[in-house]
Order: structure tokens, then sequence, then C-alpha cells
């Protein structure tokens, strides 16, 4: 139980993360649109 408690947090943690870059991807992606755009 304990075990399982801890693997759920890493895998929170991993799938933040995951998220995160997968942000500053399309953050980045988007600011360079609007460059070309502008």
């Amino acid at each position: 139980e304990r075990k399982r408690k801890h693997f759920n947090k890493e895998f929170a943690i991993s799938n933040l993360s995951l998220n995160n870059e997968k942000w500053k991807f399309v953050c980045s992606k988007s600011k360079h649109f609007f460059k070309k755009s502008s």
C-alpha cells in the first residue's frame, strides 16, 4: 500500500514535468509563430 502511494507520487511528479516541457515547447512555438506573422 505504501509502495503504491509512493509510485503515484512519482508518477504525478513525472507527469507534471512532462506537461511543463510540453507547455514550454508550445509556448516557444507560438512565440516564434507570432514573431513571424508580425
